[in-house]
């Protein structure tokens, strides 16, 4: 029999020989250009190393099972999610004597922004000194690299997990967590889940959730020489968004409260991303809509942050 100093010393000597790979692996992972709605064919690469691995492989849409009316989903875009492509890979155990584990982890990326801000082509990874640079390469392509190599060097030293472990790779992460939900209406469960995201090797006990909301301010339109008549949608936009760093400050007091986040400077964030208004240059631009995202601090729900908003 093994003891447990030896099995560690032997596991961390397969992760040591397989780092090469490992960031080979990491490095290919991270040139698919995952955007929102463009995850599919990174996808179906995961789903290839998977049963390269012989794991029993399910891979499905988000259109596929019913998250609508559970806790936390967001409205469906059902052509989008004809093609959101979720992947779970399971590991079965010869012998089922321990408990079960869900491995989580997304391969959506935020979008590049503009491209002469880059010194590389975003998802071609370049690797300098000690980094990998590149587009998903720390959020979290690295994280979904280390479950997948953690498992490897695992079975590469001999041995295998006690209790049955679900691979995960989701989409939706960056915006509605959509992807995450539609593996629990799949129907899978286990006694415990990690998520490995990049936070400098800590554990996270409390999460912060996120509303993404749209806000269309009407104005009254008129000739830029006739201003007195008018009232711009623009720039009454400013009284809005005063308005909600008002309630970004009040949030974060509530976080400051919470023991998980008495000591973060400032964990909740609000930010207008994007902005679009006027028809014509010479005229008061009558409409504007903003495009705006508030997290939302442990305790608060949803249904509250909802109505705070639109108060």
């Amino acid at each position: 029999m093994v003891n447990s100093t030896s099995q560690d010393h032997l596991i961390a000597q397969c992760i040591d020989a397989n780092r090469e790979a490992q960031i080979a692996w990491l490095q290919e992972l991270a040139s698919f250009p995952s955007t929102r709605g463009d995850e599919a064919e990174c996808q179906t690469w995961l789903s290839h190393e998977f049963k390269k691995r012989r794991y029993d492989v399910d891979e499905f849409t988000i259109a596929d099972v019913d998250i609508e009316g559970l806790s936390g989903s967001s409205p469906r875009d059902a052509c989008l999610y004809s093609k959101a492509k979720q992947v779970v890979a399971t590991h079965q155990p010869s012998c089922s004597r321990g408990r079960s584990l869900i491995l989580q982890g997304h391969v959506d990326v935020v979008p590049p922004g503009p491209l002469n801000s880059w010194s590389i082509p975003p998802f071609t990874p370049k690797i300098d000194g000690s980094r990998m640079y590149g587009r998903g390469v720390n959020d979290m392509k690295t994280g979904v690299t280390q479950m997948v190599f953690a498992l490897d060097a695992i079975r590469a030293a001999g041995f295998e997990p006690a209790g049955r472990i679900h691979l995960q790779t989701v989409t939706e992460e960056e915006c509605t967590g959509n992807g995450a939900l539609a593996t629990l209406a799949r129907g899978y469960r286990a006694d415990a889940c990690l998520i490995p995201e990049s936070l400098n090797n800590k554990l996270v006990r409390a999460q912060l959730g996120s509303i993404w909301f749209r806000l269309r301010i009407n104005g009254k339109a008129a000739h830029v020489m006739d201003p007195t008549s008018a009232i711009s949608a623009i720039l009454a936009s400013q009284h809005f968004i005063k308005a909600y760093q008002l309630l970004e400050n009040r949030y974060n007091s509530i976080a400051h409260n919470n023991e998980y986040y008495s000591n973060t400077p400032k964990p909740i964030g609000f930010s207008v991303g994007k902005i679009q208004g006027g028809d014509w240059v010479g005229s008061v631009p009558a409409w504007c809509t903003l495009d705006c995202r508030l997290s939302v601090p442990p305790g608060v729900s949803l249904k509250k942050a909802r109505r705070d908003i639109c108060r």
